[in-house]
């Protein structure tokens, strides 16, 4: 049955002493859509009185006219306005000693004295109104995947929530649901189910979400584009009562600029700011990364200095399960020959300037001067504004000889190299976490990097630690470690400790009930 004919089979007589009430909930239909189902619900449920929940009672009435009203059809030219009146709702709906009948009725009378002459945006208030209406009595974690429901690659950051979402429902004592919401159209729509991540075929189907006071919205990602535009509906969810968690994988678009675009630089600092602004606090993926942003915040924004929590977690790694690609090219056989002739040395990295390839790759340029016999395979993609670095690569002297690159690569394929490789080298100046590390402790290969904080948290006194940014002063290091291997009186990162993904996942659930208790 239509929705329209179901309200009137319901409130016949409501309906046609008031006639002018049907145009009013077609229109608030029309431009609140998840109304219809809250609307359908409540009629099929014989057990309330149907009126009421519908909000066509008398108060209900009043409300839904004023809101209807064509004076109010189109959008506000001063921004305020907006504001005055959906902070007014807010006010209302907050203030606990009136009823929710009460709040609507004396709504309608502000609307009516205040801006019967003011041009606001309709769906604003329609859509707030019902929010505040609606009432769920047990609390959810909403996870937010957008990035991960659009582009999935299976690594880095998509690896972090991937395994989030696998295994965080099976540990917190809430109901754990993935969500996503479309760019900067986050007022009109709200939070969507990911249908891609739905733990059941009922969550197919996309429906908008409503959140109720003691929810928990937790952004995973690295979600920019999921927050710029969606500040004031964060901070009304906020003001409502839902917890808002960020993970903050590491500061680098601040730290080290030279390494992104300007325009994600600048973006980039308009979230930490909107996570700054909305959130109670954020998990980080080290102690240094929640060591750089404390930092931010006492350089920036002292107000958040006593009231924002940080903790921080170290990530997992599961590689016995590690199924996620597969595939090992036919031309292989030459690469692993050339490793099992030499010493080897692996860089597994994105080429960018603050993993300082080309220090990496002076320094090589140096010890295959001096005759040192060795190889050098790098692993990573390349990155922004590097095309002068991998130009130097793809045409050097030694490519396919002693120097080897590769860019994407099965997981399979990069564990073989990992067990023919000799050391690992990372010589980045910034990082969030180094899953370099783990990968190389996981193969039992000795490690060989930067003196920087959050390398020394992972790795300790198990890695053979080096400083300066010039390929000589690396050469120097590398001889000295080839010295100390030849006496196998190296560092060995066999006692480095790392957690499985169930273990990291189980230290995020423990932070996220801190922030939020």
């Amino acid at each position: 049955m239509n929705i329209i004919n179901k309200i009137i089979t319901a409130s016949h007589k409501i309906i046609s002493k008031n006639p002018f009430i049907l145009n009013s909930i077609k229109k608030i239909i029309s431009l609140c859509p998840y109304l219809e189902k809250k609307i359908c619900n409540t009629i099929d449920n014989q057990n309330k009185n149907v009126n009421d929940k519908i909000l066509l009672s008398k108060t209900g009435q009043e409300i839904f006219d004023i809101i209807s009203s064509p004076k109010f059809e189109k959008k506000a030219k001063n921004k305020q306005e907006k504001d005055e009146i959906l902070t007014s709702i807010d006010n209302l709906f907050e203030n606990k000693k009136i009823s929710k009948e009460q709040a609507l009725k004396e709504l309608s009378t502000i609307m009516s004295k205040k801006y019967n002459k003011k041009k606001i945006i309709l769906k604003n208030i329609a859509q707030r109104t019902a929010e505040y209406l609606y009432e769920r009595k047990e609390n959810y974690i909403f996870i937010e995947l957008s990035e991960l429901a659009i582009n999935d690659d299976k690594r880095g950051i998509c690896r972090v929530c991937n395994n989030i979402i696998k295994y965080l429902p099976s540990i917190n004592k809430y109901k754990v649901l993935p969500i996503h919401s479309p760019q900067n159209e986050f007022i009109k729509y709200g939070f969507r189910y990911c249908s891609k991540l739905a733990e059941n075929e009922e969550k197919e189907n996309e429906e908008v979400i409503e959140f109720v006071k003691g929810d928990i919205l937790f952004f995973p990602e690295l979600s920019i584009n999921q927050n710029l535009g969606k500040k004031e509906y964060l901070k009304f969810l906020q003001k409502k009562g839902i917890k808002i968690i960020y993970f903050i994988h590491d500061l680098i678009p601040i730290r080290e600029q030279n390494s992104v675009s300007h325009e994600f630089t600048d973006n980039f600092l308009k979230f930490i700011n909107i996570v700054l602004d909305v959130a109670n606090g954020a998990i980080c993926n080290s102690k240094a990364t929640a060591d750089d942003l404390k930092e931010y915040i006492k350089e920036n924004r002292k107000d958040r200095i006593d009231d924002f929590t940080i903790e921080w977690i170290h990530l997992g790694s599961d590689f016995e399960n590690n199924t996620s690609s597969k595939g090992i090219p036919e031309d292989s056989e030459s690469l692993f020959k050339a490793m099992e002739a030499r010493t080897t040395f692996l860089a597994v990295n994105a080429i960018e300037a603050r993993k300082m390839y080309d220090q990496i790759l002076d320094a090589f340029d140096i010890l295959w001067s001096e005759n040192e016999d060795i190889n050098l395979v790098i692993v990573g993609k390349n990155a922004w504004n590097t095309e002068k670095l991998v130009n130097k690569i793809e045409n050097h002297r030694e490519l396919n000889k002693r120097l080897f690159k590769l860019s994407t690569i099965s997981d399979e394929y990069l564990n073989k190299i990992y067990e023919k490789s000799s050391a690992l080298i990372m010589a980045s100046k910034a990082e969030g976490f180094g899953l370099g590390i783990i990968e190389a402790t996981y193969h039992k290969k000795p490690l060989i990097i930067r003196d920087i904080p959050v390398f020394r948290e992972i790795a300790g006194e198990n890695a053979f630690y080096f400083n300066g940014f010039e390929g000589k002063e690396l050469a120097s290091a590398i001889e000295e470690w080839l010295k100390l291997y030849k006496e196998d009186k190296h560092p060995k990162s066999e006692n480095i400790k790392y957690l499985t993904w169930k273990e990291s996942v189980s230290m995020l659930n423990e932070k996220l009930e801190l922030i939020t208790k």
